[in-house]
């Protein structure tokens, strides 16, 4: 049948006054049926409230409204909705409250696949999460689920972000709504103006930025932009806050395989990043401009960001990867790399107030560095740790920052810091009396404090990877960081440019100076030590080789012997603690556990030279008196954290 017959067919069934005949069988049933709902929608929607109700209060929710009304024929309106706790403890804030909740019924969807809303409108609101001292406003009584035999299926997290995401009205308006988060110890609020998501469409005005993009509902693909309205506008965080002028990300594949499989790769940047957290820095870090091309990887139990994800920060390129699996016992490995680059590149591109006394340093030639852990919880002894930094010939320091080493080579003004409060300052140069050349020191100090803290201190260039490598083996066991892994070199850097506050922008601080001072060769390796023995504390407001040997012994440096070189050395970890290093009589007690792993590690290795009677220490009693006092009585445990040390 060709296309002139089919339609000659067609006009001969639908024949104008059949047409018309159609027409009114099909008004009179739409004008039928919103009859019968005009007349029973107030007591369906009745209906519909109780049952959600009492649903609702079997799992320990109170559920609420003032008042409800209807907005057109298919349009519903709640007025003063609840939803809380219906336990009897009043003071917890309600989850949700909001002046109006209201919708429209998606008529042909709920005919033919079910309840659906569409014109979801919340005025005049705010979300409640509360938390504290182990009681929560969101913790509702759950219902016993059947137990089967049968595995359950795992959940594919795209397919209920699909699910989600598809609950959501395809016109969601919300206005005047505030989000309310309280924990044991803080309180964060966030405000939202307006949110407009149409299709796939998406507007919003969120305190203090403007949202705008489009997602896909289907493949969550899509695009974000993010403006601040205000320059000093900023989001709280533990302790701290973040805050940023400009921000897009666009989510580019978004791919799902069987067993609970995805894979993400998404772009962005973001553009004035202002970030403060004491577990960062001492101060606020300003970043100017970050970008970053990632593929992640998630499936059960493993998350993956691939090693080529690439980023660049100001004009610094460099890529990063991290596996983490915590299914099958924890496995992490973290891999970074900067590749070639000019020198002038890294110190122009690091963050304002993130690094104080390297941002004048220029350089010329090129650089490279490299960065890898691998760690099996169930394989400890299969730890790697690999940090190589790479220079060319051509790499040179033509301008030091803040930290210049010709301070080390000569005399400089010292000021002990405990916390912020500065305790005691005191010179470190031939003007301190107490102040012991390195050819004044005994051998015996010098080869203690090397087996203690730093034993490849004159062959390495700064950094001992073993030392490292041990370090992160500890702390994984200790479940907290209780070791560091540093030399004697980063000790010394550490203590003479830098605050002792611990964080992350300190030790990369650290690194670096510790790095450009060792390959540029600034400062001798015999003046480093020298500086060290003379600028480290070594008891209660003890500090240098020389008042720690005539405080603990009545000795000049160059008279200690073997034994109390290695006590003195067993006490760099932690000085403070020096009252437990002794027993009742005054002498080096077998319980200082850091004094007799030292002083076996001797007897192992130079049996030959020495013997246990060598390491028999005795305190003179003035030390004795001063460290426990008349008041003091032996203490018989050692506490964790010095035990943690060894």
């Amino acid at each position: 049948m060709n296309s002139r017959e089919f339609l000659r067919k067609i006009t001969q069934v639908f024949t104008p006054k059949r047409v018309k005949i159609l027409g009114f069988i099909i008004i009179g049933f739409f004008t039928l049926f919103t009859g019968v709902w005009m007349l029973g929608r107030k007591a369906l929607v009745d209906w519909g409230l109780k049952k959600a109700q009492t649903k609702l209060a079997q799992k320990g929710i109170e559920f609420k409204i003032k008042n409800a009304s209807f907005d057109g024929i298919f349009g519903i309106r709640l007025g003063q909705v609840y939803l809380g706790s219906n336990t009897s403890n009043h003071s917890l804030p309600p989850l949700f409250v909001c002046d109006t909740f209201g919708f429209s019924v998606d008529f042909w969807n709920t005919l033919w696949h079910g309840p659906s809303i569409q014109n979801l409108k919340i005025a005049h609101g705010e979300m409640n999460l509360f938390d504290s001292a182990g009681i929560q406003n969101f913790q509702f009584n759950s219902e016993k689920e059947e137990t089967s035999k049968e595995p359950r299926e795992k959940t594919n997290m795209i397919k209920a972000a699909r699910k989600l995401l598809a609950q959501v009205p395809k016109n969601l308006q919300v206005r005047n709504f505030k989000i309310r988060i309280q924990d044991s110890s803080e309180v964060y609020k966030a405000k939202i103006q307006s949110i407009s998501f149409k299709g796939e469409s998406l507007n919003a005005e969120i305190d203090p930025y403007v949202i705008t993009g489009q997602l896909d509902r289907t493949d969550l693909t899509g695009n974000i932009e993010f403006n601040c309205t205000d320059p000093n506008g900023k989001i709280k965080l533990p302790g701290g806050f973040f805050g940023f002028g400009k921000a897009k990300f666009e989510i580019q594949d978004l791919v799902e395989g069987s067993n609970n499989e995805l894979e993400i790769v998404a772009d962005g940047n973001i553009e004035n990043l202002r970030l403060l957290h004491p577990r960062i820095s001492d101060t606020t870090v300003q970043l100017s401009n970050i970008a970053g091309n990632v593929k992640v990887k998630y499936n059960s139990g493993v998350l993956e960001l691939d090693s080529n994800s690439a980023f660049k920060l100001n004009a610094l390129n460099f890529t990063a990867g991290g596996h983490y699996e915590w299914d099958q016992g924890k496995t992490y490995w973290v891999n970074f790399k900067i590749p070639t680059n000019q020198g002038k590149n890294l110190f122009s591109s690091l963050p304002a107030g993130l690094f104080q006394n390297t941002s004048g340093i220029k350089t010329t030639g090129s650089f490279g560095y490299r960065f890898f852990v691998f760690l099996d919880g169930n394989k400890l002894q299969n730890t790697r740790f690999e940090s190589e930094l790479t220079a060319d010939k051509d790499f040179k320091v033509i301008q030091w920052g803040l930290a210049q080493p010709s301070k080390l080579n000569g005399s400089f003004s010292h000021t002990y810091f405990k916390g912020d409060n500065a305790m005691r300052t005191f010179m470190v140069g031939p003007s301190n009396p107490n102040y012991t050349s390195y050819n004044d020191i005994s051998p015996f100090v010098v080869r203690s404090v090397l087996r203690s803290e730093d034993p490849s201190f004159f062959y390495h260039k700064g950094f001992y990877t073993e030392a490292f490598r041990g370090a992160l083996i500890h702390n994984y066991r200790a479940k907290r960081f209780a070791r560091g892994g540093s030399t004697i070199s980063m000790q010394l850097i550490k203590n003479v440019y830098l605050r002792q506050h611990k964080t992350l922008a300190r030790k990369i601080e650290e690194i670096m100076l510790v790095w450009l001072i060792e390959r540029e060769r600034a400062v001798s390796k015999n003046r480093m030590m020298e500086v060290y023995l003379n600028l480290i504390e070594w008891g209660p407001n003890v500090f240098g080789i020389g008042e720690a040997s005539w405080f603990y012994f009545q000795k000049y440096p160059i008279q200690l012997s073997i034994g109390e070189s290695v006590y003195l050395a067993s006490l760099i970890p932690a000085p403070s603690k020096a009252a437990w290093s002794i027993d009742s009589s005054g002498a080096a007690s077998e319980r200082w556990s850091r004094f007799t792993i030292l002083r076996n590690r001797f007897l192992a290795v130079d049996s030959l030279e020495f013997d246990r009677e060598d390491f028999k220490v005795q305190l003179h009693p003035m030390a004795v008196e001063k460290l426990r006092g008349p008041q003091k009585r032996q203490i018989d445990v050692i506490p964790e954290e010095i035990e943690d040390l060894n």
